[in-house]
């Protein structure tokens, strides 16, 4: 009887997973099936499809018209297409895996922080013990997670929550139903090429598979600890103890009442960062799917509006949040996780301003544009020094994000007057919104943003990182990386592709810095860079004076890449000063650190972008840039030439101009 009944169960959970419907009571069911309606076309694109179906006579048209109606197929299978080969990348995984993990490991010192605010209100709520409980769950819940795992991995659905990461205007785009012609195929031939689409399309959604799969796991988890800790809680709350108490718990565990599964439901979505959005999110999702190129400025709505929302309820500020304030009025174990998370989450924060105040930990850095080059020669973004290193926290949200904001805010205060409250203010707006938009996963949007305000600089990148991204996947272009970790000079949407081709990028120009040095990026999922020491890159930022790389137009020419990057290169390091020997870099910081000739007259000279030593580094600048011309003249014949018929041009162009009478042709 039981296994009969075992397998009625299943039965009965394969075709809920089927129809994705949610259970639960009617309230939760409606609200989740909302949510689902957002992040797979859109209660409004579901309702135009309906009344379009309401003014078809013919039945046999319906089928053509559900086909075409959800908009422009194309459209469709390009975003799909593109979606999921941005989501091809490992790290992508490894970043979501990890981000998950944290979370979860993250809730236990805060279940326990919740307790003691629990015991000192003196109400019913969180109960001491209860964060052993919620870890005790999450050992008990692996072996069921593994087993979810893998099922979501055969039948390509979440049997644990109808709601996912994976949000689409139109689901399964690539598919041959979208195509009448294939939905009933008429030869063997078209229901072979059928297949192969089904196939292609099944292949391309791998990564959403898996993404899925990976949350799938940890929600899982997730539950099976929640569960334990509110079972612990309600026998608690009934004044159980002894074997009464376990038996109490087990009783809960084996058949939970619906309030406490969909509690726990509910805390695994926080774990993935999920939730349901409100009103104004629900809007601004269902807005961006409408309109199909917006997914390729914005293709996740849900997380880049959780994240924030996990930092922002942990922040010093987290009082002044809707949430809080909501929580604090229902009282009990809702107001002591929410006074919890504030008061943890505050103290990471500090803790991590500690470290920035320390130049241990350091955010997104300068904004300025000539300041930021100067500090990105000794720094690296949103990172930790370990050692001689410095190693990369911005994958690792929404911890990293928090320490990171932490450290901004702690510059901010660092250099702020006490009189500059306003100034402050913004400063903090302002570096809350660039730690944003520096996240990998808001990287479409900060680029897009960027496009927008410098269209000319910046426009054609965007489209050839989207172009590039769709023909060449994220994971290919990350295995590339791995082999030639070297930043290559992109001009066109062909570069663009051959940039994030395994084995073809070396065959561009390497990009450098404005000393000369080879641009390089090491480490996949945690970035690193060796910590130097620079007396010339740390008075320029001191000092707001400018050292520009060089212009591309040379010779009253555009240089052609590799003799541009080859002329950055000889200005920057390979041309040297046949007094010294030292090329420009060394030269300015031998000037700087009193090992140099011209070292007296820098001690006489004033500070400032205007002072005479800002005159002293323009002047060495200038002498290395006019070597580096001429050693390129000489090892590019071609580009000699090219500036010796430019010269003769203009000759001839002068010549007729003094010959040329007025008012009258050239007789």
């Amino acid at each position: 009887i039981q296994a009969q009944f075992q397998g009625a169960l299943s039965e009965a959970g394969r075709a809920l997973r089927a129809g994705q419907l949610p259970v639960g009571s009617r309230a939760r069911q409606l609200q989740d099936i909302d949510q689902m309606l957002m992040t797979k076309g859109g209660s409004d694109g579901i309702r135009s499809l309906a009344q379009a179906m309401q003014l078809v006579k013919d039945p046999n048209q319906l089928n053509r018209i559900a086909r075409a109606s959800l908009g422009k197929r194309w459209m469709d299978i390009a975003v799909e297409a593109w979606y999921f080969a941005l989501l091809s990348g490992y790290t992508t995984h490894a970043v979501n895996m990890t981000t998950n993990a944290m979370n979860l490991v993250w809730q236990i010192p805060e279940r326990a922080l919740a307790a003691q605010v629990g015991k000192f209100r003196g109400e019913e709520g969180v109960k001491v013990g209860e964060a052993t409980a919620l870890a005790y769950g999450y050992i008990g819940a692996f072996r069921d997670a593994v087993k979810a795992t893998g099922r979501a991995l055969r039948e390509g659905d979440d049997p644990t929550d109808a709601i996912e990461k994976i949000e689409l205007r139109t689901w399964q785009a690539v598919s041959s139903e979208k195509f009448e012609w294939l939905a009933n195929p008429k030869s063997a031939a078209s229901w072979y090429f059928a297949k192969a689409v089904d196939g292609l399309g099944t292949f391309i959604r791998l990564p959403g598979r898996l993404l899925m799969s990976e949350d799938v796991f940890f929600r899982t988890i997730a539950i099976g600890g929640q569960m334990r800790a509110l079972a612990f809680r309600t026998a608690k709350n009934e004044g159980l103890e002894g074997d009464a108490f376990g038996k109490r718990v087990m009783e809960i565990l084996n058949d939970p009442p619906l309030d406490l599964a969909e509690d726990a439901v509910d805390f695994s979505r926080t774990i993935t960062f999920t939730e349901a959005l409100g009103t104004k999110g629900k809007k601004f999702s269902e807005a961006v799917n409408a309109v199909p190129v917006a997914k390729f400025v914005i293709p996740f709505t849900r997380v880049i509006m959780n994240l924030p929302k996990w930092v922002g309820r942990r922040s010093p500020l987290g009082f002044m949040a809707k949430s809080y304030k909501d929580a604090m009025e229902r009282g009990g174990a809702e107001a002591d996780l929410a006074m919890a998370r504030m008061a943890m989450g505050s103290m990471f924060m500090l803790s991590m301003a500690d470290l920035a105040l320390r130049g241990v930990l350091v955010g997104n850095g300068p904004s300025n544009r000539e300041q930021r080059k100067s500090w990105l020669e000794t720094h690296q973004p949103n990172s930790v020094k370990i050692g001689d290193e410095w190693h990369s926290i911005n994958r690792f949200s929404p911890m990293g994000m928090a320490a990171t904001l932490a450290a901004d805010f702690a510059s901010i205060f660092q250099y702020a007057s006490e009189g500059d409250l306003s100034e402050m203010a913004g400063a903090m707006t302002f570096a809350v919104s660039k730690n944003m938009l520096s996240k990998t996963w808001m990287q479409g949007p900060s680029e897009f943003l960027r496009a927008l305000d410098d269209p000319d600089r910046y426009g054609a990148r965007w489209i050839q990182r989207v172009t590039g991204t769709l023909l060449m996947p994220t994971g290919a272009a990350q295995i590339g990386r791995q082999i030639d970790p070297v930043w290559r000079d992109v001009q066109s949407v062909m570069d663009a592709i051959q940039a994030r081709t395994p084995g073809w990028s070396k065959s561009l120009p390497a990009r450098r810095n404005r000393w000369g040095r080879i641009d390089t990026s090491t480490g996949a999922l945690i970035r690193s860079k060796p910590v130097r020491e620079s007396p010339i890159d740390e008075y320029l930022y001191d000092n707001h004076i400018s050292v520009a790389m060089p212009s591309r137009t040379q010779f009253g020419m555009e240089l052609r890449p590799e003799e541009y990057w080859r002329f950055v290169e000889l200005q920057g390091e390979e041309v040297k000063d046949p007094t010294t020997g030292l090329g420009m870099y060394d030269t300015l910081n031998e000037i700087i650190t009193g090992g140099h000739s011209a070292s007296d007259q820098w001690s006489g000279a004033t500070d400032g972008p205007e002072g005479g030593r800002a005159m002293i580094v323009r002047k060495v600048v200038q002498k290395f840039k006019g070597a580096a011309r001429q050693q390129l003249l000489e090892e590019f014949p071609e580009l000699l030439s090219r500036y010796k018929g430019r010269i003769k041009e203009r000759n001839m162009a002068v010549q007729e101009t003094i010959m040329r009478p007025k008012g009258g042709d050239i007789p």
